[in-house]
């Protein structure tokens, strides 16, 4: 057998203290007591079932079985569906293998206790609690007995089982005296694969032997890796493509099977082209160029790494904070990361498991851990991204503990190195949320910053989705025209502004709007006035979802108006009186009588702050028949350039005709209440 160098040294110390026991048993001096029933702890594949029958032949041939027979059991064939029904079963079953080997697999499943966190008791299930009750009572672990038990399962779960087992169950199986079988490495499974291969006739090219290994290394990073029970998984895949491959061949007529790197993995050159993939994946991304330098780096510091045969893991963090406000790339980029750490042999898969911080977050007392726990688990091999991971230190006790959890897993060998744990949200959140715990920090060294879109960011994010299927805008080109910088800049400075994803929603509006009115034409050119006009729209719409303020309140801004004399097929985005009325003509409101204010210049969109406005009473115009505190403008009136010219619309039917008129303190002009703001 390859490997398996502790299970063999524990089977000769067995067979060492046997003879030993002859020769006291001579000299009549008491024999050294050694139970037969054994612990095997590891993961699949590592042979525990094959040295399950060998062990059975070789007390066999000391004589200290009768049988030798092995008999396969699983915790299912123990438990009965009434009470006083589980204790007949394993009676039964314990009479039936005397004198053979009792095999039961997966043993852990006999636990006694459900749902509890690590560490913690969970509810006891009466069940199983009496099929271990009836094992203490039934055996003895005594030389003579003979009988074998053994117990098969994973290391860290069979662990776990002991922390709440009958203290009888303990000392008839000591976790102390287990076999333990360890995970094969990579040069025993180039033997295995070799092996393998021989069994089943096959023969492979040394690429494709080194394909098969590498993709056994990124296996190693999933939940139990399944050692050579994963090289028959890939030996039976790479069978039927070499099969689809050779099909009407000459080696199909002499029934050869010969393996080449594309049977093992279709996609095996995928590690080679990882430098160009990450130029690639980062094409679309606009802004956050400092992170997207940091991920470039990475390739060739991973494979200079491999080269020297140097830990990478000394070199590379696993964990990571992204910081910055929604729709700037956080989750783009963990699917890039993914796909990068994929391609350079880090992970099992490129696959991103993202959850919110609720789904981490219990019901109940004991709840929590388990819950952290699965998500660790579901993700080994992968990326788990934590969206809003922030909201834990701001909930229940319930957050504290799922926290407690966290540091708990990113310590465990089991989790560490074998996943990516990204942690997002705002900047300050985030910090706030890693000092909650005081190893938190520590193990989370990489942080990432995506800062908000510029308005410039943005124009160029617009271009590029605009540029697609069949549309084109022109005027976003290099950076666009003043016109469009300057209503871009009054929309990425609304507090509810979602960068890329308001970016998004702003291109598929405008190609919405073109398809509605522009059906036949092949090349869908947007015009610049459409753009502007749509960008005053959202613009809108996100001011009207933006919380209702009184006007008395400070900071709040005026809300909008229509003007009796605007043309609603114009272009035009809603600009507060407070921006258009000369400045003698508005005064503070601060209790007393209004006093003018120093004239000064009017404001432009990117001097406006819509959470910085004072609190102001607004006079109506003198000679002014109609007076309306808020008008929409044409934004390019702002400009330096001249007095304002106004486009025509050509979507003037989806504009709004008549806005509404809110009625300001201060006024004695009834008016139909609006509901946006301005």
């Amino acid at each position: 057998m390859i490997g398996l160098e502790k299970v063999k040294k524990s089977v000769r110390d067995m067979i060492t203290q046997v003879g030993h026991n002859r020769m006291r048993e001579f000299m009549d001096l008491p024999p050294l007591q050694e139970s037969l029933n054994k612990v095997f702890l590891g993961n699949p594949g590592t042979g525990k079932t094959t040295v399950a029958r060998l062990y059975g032949q070789i007390l066999v041939e000391l004589g200290v079985l009768s049988n030798g027979e092995v008999v396969m059991k699983t915790p299912v064939d123990f438990i009965a569906a009434h009470a006083g029904g589980s204790e007949n079963r394993t009676k039964a079953i314990l009479d039936s293998t005397k004198g053979k080997v009792l095999v039961i697999d997966e043993a852990y499943g006999l636990s006694g206790t459900r749902q509890g966190a690590k560490g913690t008791r969970g509810l006891t299930d009466s069940y199983r609690s009496s099929i271990i009750d009836t094992l203490v009572s039934n055996v003895q672990g005594q030389a003579g007995d003979d009988r074998c038990i053994l117990l098969l399962g994973y290391k860290d779960k069979m662990e776990e089982m002991y922390q709440d087992a009958n203290p009888g169950f303990k000392r008839r199986f000591p976790l102390d005296n287990a076999f333990v079988f360890e995970d094969f490495t990579t040069g025993q499974l180039r033997q295995i694969w070799a092996q393998k291969l021989q069994t089943r006739g096959f023969s492979a090219s040394k690429e494709a032997e080194d394909t098969a290994i590498e993709i056994l290394e990124r296996q190693r990073h999933r939940l139990n890796f399944g050692n050579a029970g994963e090289v028959d998984i890939i030996l039976d895949a790479a069978q039927k493509r070499c099969l689809g491959r050779i099909q009407n061949t000459a080696s199909s007529a002499n029934g050869s099977i010969h393996l080449e790197p594309a049977d093992v993995n279709p996609d095996y050159r995928r590690l080679a082209k990882a430098s160009i993939d990450v130029e690639e994946l980062f094409k679309g991304v606009v802004g956050c160029e400092k992170v997207k330098e940091t991920i470039k780096a990475w390739p060739t510091v991973i494979k200079n790494a491999k080269e020297r045969n140097m830990d990478i893991y000394e070199l590379f963090s696993m964990n990571f904070a992204f910081t910055g406000p929604p729709g700037t790339g956080k989750t783009t980029t963990a699917k890039n990361i993914g796909t990068i750490l994929y391609d350079l042999g880090l992970l099992a898969t490129d696959e991103v498991n993202t959850i919110s911080a609720n789904e981490l977050v219990g019901e109940y007392v004991g709840h929590t851990g388990p819950k952290v726990r699965r998500q660790f688990e579901a993700s080994l091999g992968k990326v788990l991204f934590i969206d809003e991971a922030y909201r834990l230190s701001n909930s229940s006790h319930y957050g504290q503990e799922a926290i407690d959890e966290i540091v708990t897993c990113l310590t465990e060998d089991k989790f560490k190195n074998h996943l990516v744990v990204i942690f997002a949200g705002y900047e300050g959140h985030i910090k706030a949320f890693l000092n909650q715990n005081p190893g938190l920090a520590s193990r989370v060294p990489e942080q990432l910053n995506f800062p908000p879109l510029t308005s410039n960011a943005a124009i160029e994010l617009l271009c590029m989705h605009l540029n697609k299927g069949g549309f084109c805008a022109n005027s976003l080109k290099n950076g666009g025209s003043a016109q469009i910088v300057v209503a871009m800049e009054s929309l990425v400075s609304l507090g509810n502004w979602a960068n890329g994803r308001s970016v998004e929603n702003l291109s598929k509006d405008i190609k919405r709007v073109m398809l509605t009115v522009d059906q036949n034409s092949q090349n869908l050119h947007i015009k610049e006035e459409t753009i502007v006009a749509r960008i005053g729209i959202m613009r809108q719409k996100l001011i009207q979802q933006l919380p209702s303020h009184n006007f008395n309140q400070p900071k709040s801004p005026s809300p909008p108006v229509a003007s009796d004399t605007m043309n609603a097929s114009e272009p035009q985005l809603l600009i507060t009186e407070n921006e258009l009325l000369p400045e003698e003509q508005i005064t503070e409101n601060k209790g007393g009588p209004a006093e003018p204010t120093t004239k000064g210049p009017k404001r432009t969109f990117a001097e406006t702050s819509l959470d910085q406005t004072p609190d102001r009473t607004i006079k109506a115009p003198k000679n002014s028949a109609n007076p309306s505190p808020a008008t929409f403008l044409n934004p390019f009136s702002l400009l330096p350039s001249g007095p304002a010219t106004f486009l025509s619309n050509p979507f003037a039917s989806l504009l709004p005709a008549n806005p509404a008129t809110p009625s300001l303190p201060g006024s004695n002009i009834n008016q139909n209440p609006g509901s946006g703001r301005g």
